[in-house]
């Protein structure tokens, strides 16, 4: 709400410089290509989030019954594949169709839930896959924020960035602890490997369905 009443210089806007928060989102509704990203990110937020949260623990501890230690273990494995994939975003930036990166993410999730589910008589072998699932999932995800905030920033006039991000923000605050409720009463109704992997093919569906007519399924914008 602050972020909204910053006045910006005369060089700026040489039109107006102050813009209400509806002018923020009506620019959002009419950008195509941004009004699809916009929606894509709150769905990782509402859909992926609640992993760290409530997927995991359920799995990990409750399911699996594992130790504190394996359980970190599988954060560290997350921080990593976000700083492996800092690192090749870096040193050899190339374009690359972003979508791929946001199914990756929802494929992760189906296969950890499946997995989970159906490797309890070898926990062994299921951490260990997990574990680098979680890499992966630390490495696509990245992919994804990177690229996608330099996009946000290059396609949002100066004028309205200030705007567009508190909104993002919000926006994505809001639906993270949504996600989490609705990630917690699905896993009390089915239990939390066949829950992640819902959201996972939930998550596929609802960005095919998001993504079949956008020139982002086709181009490389990033």
């Amino acid at each position: 709400m602050f972020l909204t009443k910053i006045s910006y210089p005369e060089t700026i806007s040489a039109k107006r410089t102050r813009l209400s928060l509806s002018d923020g989102l009506r620019y959002i509704t009419k950008n195509q290509e941004l009004k699809t990203l916009f929606i894509a990110f709150m769905l990782l937020n509402f859909l992926v989030m609640p992993t760290a949260n409530v997927f995991a623990p359920g799995i990990l501890k409750i399911d699996y019954h594992f130790s504190d230690v394996l359980y970190g273990l599988t954060s560290t494995a997350v921080c990593l594949g976000a700083i492996l994939s800092s690192l090749a975003i870096s040193l050899h930036p190339k374009r690359e169709k972003i979508t791929v990166f946001f199914y990756m993410q929802g494929a992760l999730m189906i296969v950890s839930g499946v997995l989970a589910y159906g490797l309890h008589a070898t926990p062994g072998l299921f951490y260990w896959l997990y574990l680098m699932l979680c890499g992966l999932s630390g490495y696509f995800s990245t992919k994804v924020n990177i690229p996608l905030m330099a996009y946000f920033q290059k396609q949002v006039p100066a004028h309205q960035q200030t705007r567009f991000f508190s909104l993002l923000t919000l926006s994505a605050n809001l639906m993270s602890p949504c996600g989490t409720l609705y990630a917690g009463t699905l896993c009390n109704q089915i239990g939390s490997s066949l829950a992640y992997a819902g959201n996972g093919l939930l998550l596929v569906l609802v960005l095919h369905f998001l993504f079949r007519k956008s020139s982002l399924k086709n181009n490389a914008l990033f």
